[in-house]
């Protein structure tokens, strides 16, 4: 049985029906053709849930709709595949998993659901389960106790990217960082997509236009100001990697609540390729 809050079945319906009939009644737009065309993107991992997830679409849907699955991206599964979508001229395309999020050319309506991580409540502990990280009983607690700002110690100044997977829970999220894990400091969250126009670096709103006019080299923000750059999730995902890689040269601290640990510093895997780049 398909997790209809998992795949956002609903709210897709939703979005599909405004998007399709807003498109039809458009200035110069063609008499409207019997059926919307949708095209689904999903990533290699999700296709064999492909047929049950169409079908669920349709059910939901209140208009006659045919719905194309893209099974073979133009460029990889984290990128909108807007080539593909243009073959059956679809009104709309659903992009499933992890996403760059990165600039389309606008020509294609285009919605995400984003894979949502739930398992990181434990029983007794704060509200996201991260007791396991922010206790002074942890292993890792050391490579945040630094973070923390104390009487003798001036506000520190942290920048947080969240993960993708908690996106539907951020605002529960940020009220833990901000509450509990990093009380004391200073801090600030990216958006994912940042705001029209604005820059982002791996979906996530530049650095330069949250903090405003503070610039240094490559349009960072300052590197004597002492800030501390924070990843919030899992530690494989591939937002952490350009995230480290763009801001290579701030100091980095990776949670991650579900496994309960904490990493101190730039991946290993992450030191080769900077390497190779200067």
């Amino acid at each position: 049985m398909l997790a209809e809050d998992r795949w956002d079945v609903s709210n897709t319906a939703e979005w599909i029906v405004r998007t399709v009939l807003a498109g039809r009644e458009g200035p110069g737009r063609p008499t409207a053709r019997p059926h919307a065309r949708i095209c689904l993107q999903l990533p290699d991992d999700m296709l064999g849930h492909a047929a049950e997830l169409s079908a669920a679409l349709q059910s939901a849907l209140d208009l006659s709709a045919d719905i194309y699955i893209l099974a073979d991206t133009t460029y990889n599964a984290l990128s909108v595949d807007e080539v593909a979508s243009q073959h059956v001229d679809a009104d709309c395309l659903i992009h499933y998993g992890r996403a760059s999020l990165s600039k389309t050319t606008g020509r294609l309506p285009v919605y995400y659901v984003l894979p949502r991580e739930d398992n990181y409540r434990y029983e007794g502990d704060s509200p996201l389960g991260l007791g396991c990280v922010a206790s002074t009983s942890g292993p890792d607690v050391g490579a945040l106790a630094s973070l923390t700002s104390s009487s003798t110690t001036p506000t520190r100044q942290v920048t947080v990217f969240v993960d993708q997977v908690f996106k539907h829970a951020m605002d529960e999220v940020s009220a833990y960082i901000r509450g509990e894990l990093l009380a004391g400091c200073t801090v600030a969250i990216p958006g994912l997509i940042g705001s029209e126009g604005a820059p982002s670096v791996g979906g996530y709103e530049a650095v330069q236009h949250i903090h405003g006019g503070h610039r240094g080299v490559g349009g960072d923000i300052e590197r004597d100001s002492g800030g501390v750059f924070m990843w919030y999730g899992l530690c494989d995902a591939p937002a952490r990697e350009m995230l480290m890689l763009t801001y290579n040269a701030r100091t980095w601290v990776s949670v991650d609540p579900i496994a309960g640990t904490v990493e101190h510093g730039l991946h290993p895997q992450l030191q080769q390729p900077q390497r190779q780049r200067y």
